[in-house]
């Protein structure tokens, strides 16, 4: 836990300790245990879901990604296209098949996904150098206040570094 409150698990330390590889996770999540181990009780969050925690996507994660990323969507330079909720559906897919050198991240507020981040690590196209670090996008639920918001976006930057630094 870092001074603004924000607690992130290192994606790398717990990746670890549960005997993950992050190019091979298959249906283990990197952060924040087995994928049925984040499940909202109806009391609200388990103690494991209090504050923010960022973690790999899940396929009980599409309405809220979708939620976000059509707020995304309508903000960018691309906001006259009409939102393709079939190449929605084809990333989400892809993201859920845990290629290689890709991640995918959710942020939650006590248990709410409220952000999401896609990156991936590749080598320059015209040489086999080191890889280096695409990021495909932030996104951050903008109907949370300004602070929250600012908060998950750097919560998520920190999940995707952690990540790059174990490429």
């Amino acid at each position: 836990e870092n001074a603004s409150g924000v607690c992130l698990r290192g994606i790398v330390k717990s990746a670890a300790r549960q005997g993950t590889v992050l190019d091979n996770i298959s249906k283990e999540t990197a952060v924040g245990g087995l994928p049925g181990d984040g499940d909202i009780a109806p009391s609200g969050p388990t103690p494991d879901e209090v504050g923010l925690r960022v973690r790999l996507l899940e396929s009980r994660d599409r309405d809220s990604i979708g939620r976000i990323l059509k707020q995304h969507h309508a903000t960018t330079v691309f906001r006259n296209q009409p939102f393709s909720d079939w190449k929605l559906d084809r990333h989400f897919q892809q993201a859920l098949s845990r290629q290689p050198h890709t991640v995918s991240l959710v942020a939650a507020w006590n248990g709410e996904v409220i952000g999401g981040a896609m990156a991936r690590a590749d080598s320059y196209i015209l040489s086999d150098g080191p890889l280096f670090s695409t990021v495909e996008v932030i996104a951050v639920d903008l109907e949370r206040p300004p602070l929250r918001r600012a908060k998950v976006f750097l919560a998520l930057v920190a999940g995707l570094k952690q990540w790059a630094s174990s490429m």
